[in-house]
């Protein structure tokens, strides 16, 4: 017991030391890390507690703080930004965020809600207690709710306007920009009206669609037997059949299609054009041709796709695929060796700035942003680009390597073995820490340079030309004031 008394006055008389000296060390910080730190340069504000466990960072359009990884709070006004506030506890379990036009929260597997900003100004609430219960607000100022399966009314939800059940999937009705469906033990039982479309099925006997001024579309001993019934009087003639999944065609005036053994051989054409499609073997082999489109695949050996202005091409696929877009707007070039060594390069010509992302996973991942500033870290387990999530909550775990830059701020940051070892520069105000208080250098040009064992159980160094010398953290020399000039820089 007494030896433990001992040990408990010892360590807490050095913490004592510890964190005396390291208060003294400069008016704008405090570093007892990984205890805590704390240190001011211009608008950022860098706390650390129990680092990685606790800390903040706050600079003049963000902020982020927490408890990694239960809790993470993080603010940003910058216009950029995806969310303006966000609230992540234990990702992705919790999350809440926050925009202008909406705002998000969910608790996995069981809660959602949803507040959107709708064109007209109104707001669209819905609430979710998977699967059990769904209310909310939907637009006109409508108010909804539904215990499933027993009873219920869904608005703007699941891809449908409005979806109404009782006892489902014994019977529900949902509608959708004037298109009525109703089931009876779904999906077996359905007919449908509104719009320009009906159709009714009892599966697997029969189903019947119809679309007006085309032919109704049959099937028989459903999925079989498909063909179409013509009166002679549509405006879009249609022959149709399949006998799935051995043959079938699809001819009208605009395009012919045609397929084999689905879903291995099939192809098309359009009269008066030079479109083409051939697929087969399906998924090794597939050529196609349209106005925009050429589509040449021999896979995995061999792709090329052109569409959208934009050319992808891979070699035995997944060892090397590249993608290349230029238009008016942007340049955008994009490579990946095996998904795991990854390039991409976005240039806006609009404004002139070029975004970079690399990755080799899992061994590093480097992002520079339109503003010039550049971040590397390693390692990098994500092998996908995820910042508002995983990446933010979990990634100061396994980052044992990291270096900043951001050029507005002439600042840099480099941090070894975790922050065990850590080098930054503002301007032309430098530190280089080795386990935290352990070791600290410091100089700031024509102002002061200075070497700090243990906070200041010894220090030595200069100050605005004098000598500055402190032994067990009593000062003896404590230099000159600095020139105005110099202080101004930090």
């Amino acid at each position: 017991m007494l030896h433990a008394r001992q040990a408990t006055c010892f360590f807490a008389t050095a913490l004592l030391l510890l964190t005396a000296g390291a208060c003294s060390s400069h008016p704008t910080r405090i570093d007892a890390w990984p205890i805590y730190y704390h240190d001011e340069i211009g608008d950022k504000k860098t706390t650390d507690i129990l680092w990685p466990i606790g800390g903040s960072r706050t600079e003049s359009t963000n902020s982020i703080a927490g408890a990694w990884p239960l809790v993470t709070v993080r603010g940003d006004t910058s216009p950029y930004s995806a969310d303006q506030y966000s609230l992540h506890s234990i990702f992705p379990f919790f999350v809440h965020r926050k925009d202008k036009a909406s705002d998000k929260t969910w608790v996995l597997p069981f809660y959602l809600r949803t507040n959107k900003l709708m064109a007209d100004g109104r707001r669209n609430i819905d609430h979710m207690i998977f699967p059990l219960f769904w209310w909310g607000t939907s637009p006109p100022e409508e108010k909804y709710f539904a215990f499933f399966p027993f009873y219920g009314t869904i608005r703007s939800r699941l891809a449908r306007d409005e979806i109404f059940f009782v006892m489902f999937p014994i019977y529900g009705r949902s509608k959708l920009k004037g298109h009525v469906a109703n089931n009876v033990l779904f999906p077996l039982i359905a007919w449908t009206y509104g719009g320009d479309r009906r159709s009714s099925r009892v599966l697997p006997f029969y189903s019947r669609f119809k679309v007006a001024g085309e032919p109704e579309i049959w099937s028989i001993l459903w999925p079989f037997i498909h063909f179409s019934r013509s009166t002679g009087e549509e405006r879009l003639p249609r022959n149709y059949f399949y006998f799935f999944p051995l043959l079938g065609w699809d001819r009208t005036m605009t395009q012919h299609k045609w397929t084999a053994l689905w879903p291995f051989f099939s192809g098309g054409t359009k009269p008066g054009t030079d479109y083409y499609q051939w697929i087969g073997p399906w998924p090794i082999v597939r050529f196609q041709k349209d106005r925009g489109l050429l589509r040449r695949q021999i896979w995995p050996f061999y792709g090329y796709l052109y569409q959208y202005k934009g050319t992808t091409r891979y070699i035995m696929w997944p060892v090397y695929r590249h993608y290349y877009k230029d238009t008016e707007k942007f340049r955008q070039r994009e490579w990946f060796i095996l998904y795991l060594l990854q390039n991409k390069i976005y240039y806006d010509k609009i404004t002139g700035q070029e975004q970079i992302r690399r990755m080799f996973w899992p061994f590093f991942r480097y992002f520079k942003k339109g503003d010039g500033s550049k971040h590397f870290m390693a390692f990098s387990l994500l092998w996908y680009w995820n910042e508002r999530g995983f990446e933010r909550n979990y990634s100061r775990f396994w980052r044992i390597f990291e270096y900043v830059k951001n050029p507005d701020a002439d600042e840099t940051s480099w941090r070894f073995v975790w922050r065990l070892i850590r080098y930054d520069r503002v301007k032309n105000y430098r530190t280089f820490n080795v386990l935290g208080p352990l070791f600290r250098y410091e100089h700031e040009d024509d102002v002061q340079t200075r070497y700090t064992i243990l906070g200041g159980l010894l220090s030595v160094g200069k100050r605005g030309g004098a000598p500055v010398f402190k032994l067990l953290y009593i000062p003896f020399a404590s230099g000159a004031e600095p020139k105005e000039a110099g202080a101004s820089s930090r």
